[in-house]
This record gives C-alpha cells, structure tokens and sequence, in this order.
C-alpha cells in the first residue's frame, strides 16, 4: 500500500516516525527513553513533551494500542485512537485509579451503580450491582459528550450486538442493552477478574525464559498452550456466525482464575456472512440490528488492527481480502507471542512494521527461543503464512495440530524424520527407558538363559517320568528346577517392571509368557503324589501370574484348579501336612481374588475355611513350620478385612493371634525375613485398630513396634523395594496415632521420615509412580498437620504437590478407588482452608468437588455389590458438614441446616449400626453438632442451638473422660468449655484441668499452652494465663492472632491497656489475612474488640 498524500505535511510524517519508533521501543520492552527523544529531535520538543503528558493522563499502553488508520489519518490522531482501545484495556486490566467522573446513580432502573472502573476516548465502564439478579456488573457507556455522535453512537451499538450474540462460554456474556434518558447507549456485561494471556505469558517467559536456549517446564507449556486452545474455540465459533475480530492479540484474552478464556474487545469485529467451511454447522449468520452490513465502514486503504499483530492483508488495507483467514493470522501471531514473549515485527517507523507484516519479515519462533519445539514453531508458521490460502482453512485446523503436539503425536503442519519418531517414541516411554534400560538388558539375558534352563530341565523330567518308578525322585526335582527356573527368571523381572507404566507391555508379555509355561507343567496328570503337589503348585504360580496381569477371572480358574488337585491329593494322603498347608495356602488366595472384586463376604468365608483346616492340622502336628506361618498370614488378611468392616473386636483378636505366631517364628526362623514381614504388617494393622478403638496408648506401642521391625527389614536387605516400603508405611500410621496424642512434633518427624522412605524408593526406582501416589498420600497429611498449626500456606504448597501428583497418576488409574479417595480428602481439606482464609465461593466448589467424588465411590461400591468402607461413608457425613459450615459462611442458611441434618443422620446411623465405640466418629459428631449450633443460633433459634451444644458436650466429656482419651479429644473439650457462646454450658475450672493435662502430655505443642492460656483467662487467673501465651507465641514458627487476642484481655483487665491495644493490633492483621472466615476466631475478634471498646 502508499502512504504518500499529496496533501499532506511532511513534517506529519517525520513526526509519525518518530511516534512510531517511539511505541515500538515501549512494545518490545525497551524502556523506551523519552529524555532522549526530546533530544534527539529538538524541533518536535514541545510536541513529543505534550504526546508524553497526554499518554500518562491516558495510562495508555503502546503495546496494547489497536489503530484504525487511514491514509489520510495524520498521526497527531493517534492518540484518540488509542483512547477507543484504552477502555477495554482498563477494565481487563484494573483501569487507572477510581475518577471523580460524575456518573449517575442508576442505569436502566436495574443497575446500581457503585464505582467507577475505568474510562476511554468514547466510553467508560461503571461496576453496577444488578438489582434483579443480586450479582455485580460491568455496565460500559458512552460519555455525555459522545451523546449527539451518530457514528459514534453506531459503533458503540453494533460492538453491544455483536458481543451479546456470540454465545459462547469463551466470549463476555452481554446481558442488556439500553439507553439513558439522553439518548446514549450503554449495555452490561459479565464483570471479569483475571489477568491477560499477554501477562501470563510475560510471567511465564521471565520464569522459564531467562535464555534463548532456557528448557521450558512442560506442564506450564501445556496449561499455557490450553488456554490459546480455548482462544481457537471462541474464534471459531464466531466464524460459524459469520464474525471475524479483526484484532486479535495477547492482551484481548482474559485469563479467569478459575479456568475461564474469554476473548474480548469485538470493537472492531465484523459481519462478513458465514464462508463455505461453516455452511453444514446448526449455527445461524448473525445479524446485529443496527446496521445493514453489521460493521461500520471501512473505507478502501485503510488498516484496522494492532500492526503487531494484523495479518498483511489487513496491513495492506485491502477490505475485500480480509475474513476469516485474517483471524487465523492473528492466532498464529498471538501463538508466535506465546512461543517466545515478544511480538512478530518491529521496525522504527510505523511504515516500515506495517511493510514488514505485508512481506512476511519476521524471524522464526526458533531463531528467538532455540528451545521452541520444532513442530510448534511449523505450526505457527503455517498460521501466519504470508497467503491466506497457506494458512490453516479454519481455527479448528489450529486447534487439531495444537491437540497433537500436546498428545504428542504427529502435526500436519511439519514432516517428521525417521529419528524425530524414534524421539517420540522414547518420550512416550521415557520412565522405562531412563529407570529400566538395565533391567531389560538383564531381562533379555536371563529369558534366554532361563528358556535354555526351562527346555533342559521339562526334557529331563519327560525323560525321568518314562524311565521308571525309579527315577520318581529326579522326575520330582527336575519338575522343581523348571519351576524354580519360570520363578526366579521371568517373574523376578515381571515384579520389577511392574514399577513402570511404560513398560507394561514388555512386563505383560515376560507375565504370559511365564504363564504359558505353567500351563505346560500342568497339563499331564500324574498317581504319583509328589507329582501331583508340584503341578497343584505350578496352578498356584500360574494364579500369581493371572493376578498380576489383572487377570482376575483366570486367576481364580487357577486357584481353584489347584484345589482341586490338592484336595484330591489329600484324600490319597490325608496325613501329608505338606497337602493340607497347600490346600489351605489356595483357599487363601482366593480369598484374594475375591477382595480384587470387593466380595467380602466370599473373602471372609475363604479365610474362615483356611483357619480352620490349619489349626485342626496344627493340632496333629503343632511344630509345622509352614503350617503357622500360613496361619498367621490367614489370621493377619481375616483381621485387615474385619477392620475395614469396623468388626474392631474380632480384627483384634486375629491380628494379636498373628503376631504372636509370627513372633515365634522370628525366633524359630532368623534367617527368614517372611515372618518377620507378617509381624510388621499385622502390627501395623493392630494399631490401626486400636486408634479406632479409642485404645491410643497401646496403638501407639504397636504402630512403633512396627516401626522398628520394619528398620530390621530394611537393614538386612537395603536393595528389597518392598521393605522400604513397608517402612514408610508403618511411619504414616505412626504419624497418624502421633495425632492423636497431639504431639504434632513428632507426627511431622514420622511424615518426613515417610517422605524420605519414598524419596530413597524413587532412587531405587526412578519414575515409579506407586511411590509418588505415597509421597502424595504423605504431603496431604502434612497439610492437614500445617492446618491445625494454623500455617495455611505451608498447608497450601503440601496441597497443591500433593493433588497434581494425584490427578497425573489418575489419569494412568483412573479406576483407582483409593486414588479418588485421597483426592475427595485433599479437596475437602482445601475447602476447610479457603474457608478459613475467607474465600467462601472457593470452598464451597472445592467442597462440592469432594463432595461428589466420594458420592461416585459410594455409586460404584453399590454397583459392584461390594460393601461400603466405614470410612468412606464417614468421609461424606464430616465433609457434608464441612460444606455446611461454608454455606452458613455464605448466608445460605437454610441450604446449611439442610446439610448439617444429613450429616448429624448419617454418623448416627453409623454409631448405631454397630457395637463399637467409634470414638474418632463420634469425635466429628460432636464437632458436627457444635457447628450446627452456631448456625441455629444465627438462625434466631437459640433453644435449638443450645440443644446441639449440649449434644457436643456431652459427647466430648464421654470421650474425655477415660484414662487413655485422646488428647485430640480433650482438647476439644478444654477449647468447648472455656469459648462456647453458651455461657451455661462453660465450665473454666474444668477446662484448666484438661488444657494442663494436655501440656503437660504434649509440652511441645503451642495449641495447647494457648488453650491452657484462654481457660485461665476464663478463670481470671491474669498471671498464669499470660505466661501460658506467651510460651505459645515463643513455640510457633510464625503468628497465630489468637495467642495475641488472649493476651490482649489479660493485659486490659489488669490494666495495660497500652499493651492490650498492642496486643489487638498484633491480632487483628492476621485474621484479616489468614483465617477472616473462622467462625471461632471472628467470635473471638467480637468479644475483644468490644473489650477494648469499653475504655
């Protein structure tokens, strides 16, 4: 195109350069010298200086300036120009501070408005509040000055109509439009919180950018490429209506927090009727009202867009060739931002970037960020091909290549080599390949070594059955070796490479492989007894195998075979212990298999049978080695099962029976490392039991005990994965019971000592995700502990690791019920904090999301008929309650009381549906009950809220009240009966007591010196109490406000009131900022700030 007019000044023009050059320094980030400009052109001093206060007044970023140039637009017009941008910008961006613009009251007899955002050349945006919906707007109108423009007036109207029919979840709902009394339009909108794409990717490239060669973190890459994807989305969409933007760039998309992409500013957008690609889509044309062709003119040589930005027929100034091709460009040019944080093209005078874009003059993405992958780069190129016919035909093109690259697959927009493949391929299974290269290579070595073992030795057996009844004995040791061989080879490796998900095929193929084998041992049926042991066996190895393979059908097949065989053995010789043992060993491994599909009741019945045969055979023969040890494991599954079916009494008695056989063993056996595995594992299920028993002490004695087996484990043999992970996971549990006793402390210690557990298995075994499914499991208790300290942003960071580690390994398990279980707890944690921190909206959907995960744990245990885990029934009543206490936080009262009385029904129905205690469910029931009171007493129902105290009272007081309660238990006794809001219901000298107790069992603990501190204030013993507080505020590693707000009625009431008002201060900040949604602390901030009040 020419820029030349005859008219024209040249001066205008050297003047246009110099604003020009100017812009594109402030673009690329340059810092752009204004000192120096004045300088260096010191005869458009004064100009410069006024074009300088003129883009301040506007707060106008030259990087974000959209231009609709003319030719005979002088650039002396350039600011208004970026004034009609200006507004779009400031509302995405938090506009300038509030104007004392004056603005009416009301808009439409529906908008009230409260503030004013932000403001442009033509408009400026009001945040209303919408009194028929109850929600906050956005209402954009025309200044009064404005109100006589009819063109003005017409592209304000047809920007309305065009982004209110573009309904789509990625563009800004529209949800009026009108007029004032004067005759100015104005339309209400979605009001946005975000940040541009264009900040993220600044934050991103500064992060990860720091060179031109710097690797870039391939999720942040992912989530960054996924929100441009959404832009594609709402592009195309917008094309099937017959739209094209015309402008778009980095900072028209706004980045929700939430996950939302909206693209915006369709000023300049434009009807141009629907092309070919759409004609077969459902959607219809749009057709704004106000104008015939639903865009305002665009006269022939004109440049509508941002240079940087515009694809070169919109740089040339050519209408007729500008469509949807044209937007295709500017997602190409925004990915190209995208790919390397700067802009396509540069130059210093407005003429030559323009005459760039219309060649085609930009260096490759490559050439700016050598780490930009190749097929991302091709794709983008592709996108901002110089010819709108080389691009992608539509957004969705854009899209498809887009969504390869991330599923890493092959782009259309760029031709692999034969080595690019193989890389793929390498990524695909780069776990495998990284961790396992070593044990392929073995793999491959003793598969061929144990075929030539295998071969050889079925040849001698063959051999040796058909000799003679002689050769029994080496036909018996040959069938042995041959089995050993299968063993020792291919199972050993099969075990190893079940670690890595990458290589599942070579493992499932080395599995059946291995199974085939025993198919051929099991084939021929022999009289001869030995014989006939060894292929029952081989049936037992070959159920191994199908279980490995997820074969759970063929492996019970297998197990059962076997029985067969060994019980028919038995008959022949029902005096061989041998038989029996291996008799009852099949019905343990059914029982197995029947877990795998949640039929308890068959697992039960399986583990009863085998029970009873060993202990009639242990009767006969008391000193069988092997027969106790089968014991003992069957006594350690029965009791597991029974204690997740809450049947804690008999769980005990099994699991107590186990570990004093295994014990014997130990020293009968001390070479054997097997007993001493079954003694740790039934240990560790006993004090589980136990906790649930409310039996704290000796649960803590047994989980320890555990704790230090397991470390004999691991020293006899360091390089054995399952020792080390038997270790951590006796070191959760004994965190867990570590709770209990609130020696937090030391619960931390047991955590870290876990984390370190799974961290030396990731070395052992890199990229094992079974190990970072653990290390999650052990950053959510973490978090859990940070929480109740009251240190929400440590508890945040363990939250945030642990659930994308959970999200990632669901994707590779997704039918994982423990997986979502952990998830649904770590959600509901979240929850518990964002409430805390005042984010009531945030918790209730994290609540929600909790919510229905462990409601599609309870629909898929129903649809598999299996029974439902305690816990997990339990899980739902506590978190129901959890999103009760958010919704009181939100003043959906009814909708919480609602939720409290489901949750107070189903912890009842729980307690009464079985004889034990329970107490940590009763525990949450009276927190349930307590929580449910503070609502029924905002309610304006006092009796009723009353009625609940009592209830939480009178549960904790049952649970205080043994010699081994659980310091969890009297603490929230102590708390209850110095703070509860009925002043009936407190009892200080009580509380004394029990917080003194608790000191003194747990001294490391500041939660308790605060809450011995709070009952002495109760007491009004002044000195004491602040002493206690005191020492809290010394122990923690950063401020809890509520040492401070005690301390701040000790001081006033023995007059310090300085010191009280210092004390307030110190409080007050921190529950603005970490807990303002706590119900107790609010409570707590009431009767001080009242206290001090009264001076």
């Amino acid at each position: 195109m020419s820029w030349d007019n005859e008219d024209a000044d040249p001066r205008e023009d050297e003047f246009d350069a110099i604003l020009a050059e100017y812009m594109q320094q402030a673009d690329l980030g340059q810092g752009a010298d204004r000192d120096g400009f004045v300088a260096r052109y010191p005869e458009f001093a004064e100009r410069l200086r006024r074009f300088f206060a003129d883009v301040d007044a506007l707060g106008t970023d030259p990087h974000s300036a959209t231009l609709s140039v003319v030719p005979e637009q002088p650039a002396r017009e350039l600011l208004s120009t970026m004034a009609l941008s200006k507004l779009d910008r400031d509302v995405r961006e938090g506009g300038p501070p509030p104007s004392t613009t004056e603005t009416t009251n009301s808009v439409g007899g529906r908008y009230r408005i409260l503030k004013f955002l932000a403001q442009g050349g033509l408009g400026r945006v009001l945040v209303a509040e919408d009194d028929e919906l109850g929600r906050k707007v956005a209402v954009k109108e025309i200044k009064p000055n404005f109100a006589d423009d009819a063109v003005c007036q017409q592209r304000f109207v047809l920007e309305a109509e065009i982004t209110g029919g573009l309904e789509h979840p990625g563009i800004v709902p529209v949800y009026s439009l009108g007029s004032h009394p004067d005759g100015r339009p104005y339309y209400a909108m979605r009001l946005i919180y975000g940040q541009t794409l264009r900040a993220a990717v600044d934050t991103f490239h500064q992060q990860f950018s720091q060179s031109p060669n710097s690797s870039w973190p391939i999720v942040e890459l992912h989530q960054l490429l996924r929100r441009f994807i959404d832009v594609c989305h709402a592009v195309q969409y917008a094309h099937s209506r017959g739209v094209i933007h015309r402008d778009l760039k980095p900072a028209n998309v706004m980045l929700g927090k939430f996950g939302e992409t909206l693209v915006v500013d369709w000023g300049l957008a434009k009807v141009v009727g629907r092309t070919d690609a759409f004609r077969d889509l459902a959607e219809q044309s749009l057709h704004p009202r106000g104008t015939g062709s639903g865009s305002s003119a665009t006269a022939q040589g004109s440049t509508i867009g941002t240079p940087a930005f515009m694809s070169p027929e919109q740089a040339a100034g050519d209408p007729d060739q500008i469509g949807p091709a044209s937007d295709v460009y500017g997602l190409g040019a925004t990915l190209y931002y995208v790919l390397t944080g700067q802009v396509p093209f540069a130059g210093k005078t407005l003429k030559s970037i323009l005459a760039k874009v219309e060649r085609g003059e930009f260096p490759q993405p490559r050439q700016v960020r050598a780490s930009c992958p190749v097929a991302l780069e091709a794709i983008c190129l592709k996108a901002m091909a110089l010819s709108p016919t080389d691009r992608y035909p539509t957004a969705k093109g854009l899209i498809a290549d887009l969504e390869r690259w991330i599923a890493d697959e092959p782009v259309s927009a760029y031709q692999e080599t034969r080595s690019e493949r193989l890389a793929r391929w390498m990524r695909r299974h780069r776990t495998g390949v990284q961790a396992a290269a070593a044990i392929l290579v073995s793999v491959a070595l003793i598969s061929s070594a144990a075929m030539l073992v295998v071969t050889n030795a079925w040849r001698n057996e063959k051999a040796a059955r058909e000799a003679a009844v002689e050769s029994k004995a080496e036909a018996v040791q040959r069938f042995r070796q041959a089995r050993e061989a299968v063993d020792r080879w291919m199972t050993g490796a099969g075990h190893e490479l079940g670690y890595y998900p990458a290589l599942q095929k070579t493992r499932l193929r080395l599995l059946e492989q291995a199974a085939d084998d025993y198919e051929d041992f099991v084939r021929t049926h022999s009289d001869d007894h030995d014989l006939e042991l060894e292929r029952g066996r081989a049936y037992v190895r070959l159920g191994h195998l199908r279980l490995s393979l997820k074969d759970v059908s063929g492996a019970k097949r297998a197990y059962e075979t076997a029985q067969l065989v060994f019980t028919a053995a038995a008959e022949r010789q029902p005096n061989d212990p041998e038989c029996q043992v291996d008799l009852a060993d099949c019905r343990i491994n059914l029982g197995l298999v029947a877990l795998e599909t949640h039929d308890y009741g068959v697992a039960r019945r399986k583990y009863d049978a085998a029970i009873e045969q060993l202990e009639r055979l242990l009767e006969r023969v008391p000193d069988d080695v092997r027969a106790r040890g089968s014991l003992a494991t069957a006594l350690l599954n029965r009791g597991e099962l029974l204690a997740d079916l809450a049947s804690l009494d008999h769980a005990e008695r099994d699991l107590l029976q186990a570990i004093d056989i295994a014990t014997q063993l130990v020293k009968q056996k001390p070479d054997s490392t097997g007993p001493l595995v079954t003694t740790v594992e039934a240990k560790s299920v006993l004090g589980r039991v136990l906790t649930q028993r409310g039996q704290f002490t000796q649960g803590l004695q047994s989980l320890s005990e555990a704790a230090a087996d397991a470390g004999q484990l691991v020293e006899r043999d360091p390089g054995k994965v399952q020792y080390w992970e038997t270790r951590a996971g006796t070191q959760l549990e004994l965190a867990r019971n570590l709770r209990q006793f609130g020696r937090w402390s030391e619960e931390g210690d047991a955590y870290q000592r876990a984390a370190a557990d799974y961290d030396t298995l990731a070395d052992i075994l890199p990229g094992a995700p079974n190990f970072a499914a653990n290390r999650a499991l052990t950053l959510l208790d973490l978090a859990g502990l940070r929480h109740r300290l009251g240190q929400l942003t440590l508890a945040e960071q363990k939250l945030a690791v642990a659930e994308k580690s959970l999200l990632d390994l669901l994707e590779m398990s997704p039918n994982s019920w423990y997986l979502v279980e952990r998830l649904a707890y770590g959600r509901d944690l979240q929850g518990g904090i964002l409430r805390d921190r005042g984010k009531a909206e945030e918790s209730e959907r994290c609540l929600s999301e909790a919510l229905e995960l462990y409601q599609q744990l309870l629909a898929a245990a129903a649809e598999s008929g299996s029974e439902v885990a305690l816990q997990v029934r339990e899980s739902v009543a506590v978190c129901r309650s959890h999103l009760a206490q958010t919704l009181h936080l939100l003043g959906e009262l009814p909708q919480a009381e609602q939720q409290f009385r489901t949750a107070i029904e189903a912890l009842n129905e729980m307690l009464v549906s079985t004889s034990e205690l329970l107490p940590l469910t009763r525990h949450r029931l009276a927190f349930v009950h307590q929580y449910y009171g503070n609502l029924l007493e905002a309610l304006g129902k006092p009796e009723e809220a009353l009625l609940h105290w009592t209830t939480a009272r009178q549960l904790w007081s049952e649970l205080a009240a043994g010699s081994d309660a659980a310091a969890e238990h009297r603490y929230a006794l102590a708390w209850f009966l110095a703070n509860t809001p009925a002043e009936g219901l407190r009892d200080a000298d009580k509380s004394v007591i029990l917080a003194k107790s608790l000191t003194a069992d747990a001294p490391e603990n500041p939660v308790y010196w605060n809450c011995l501190g709070a009952a002495l204030c109760r007491t009004e013993r002044w000195q004491p109490a602040a002493e206690a507080l005191e020492r809290a505020i010394r122990m923690r590693s950063e401020d809890d406000g509520r040492d401070w707000y005690f301390l701040a009625i000790v001081r006033w009431h023995t007059g310090d009131h300085l010191g009280a008002r210092d004390a307030y201060r110190r409080a007050a900040p921190w529950r603005v900022e970490t807990m303002p949604g706590n119900q107790d602390v609010q409570r707590l901030e009431r009767e001080v700030a009242a206290l001090l009040g009264k001076e």
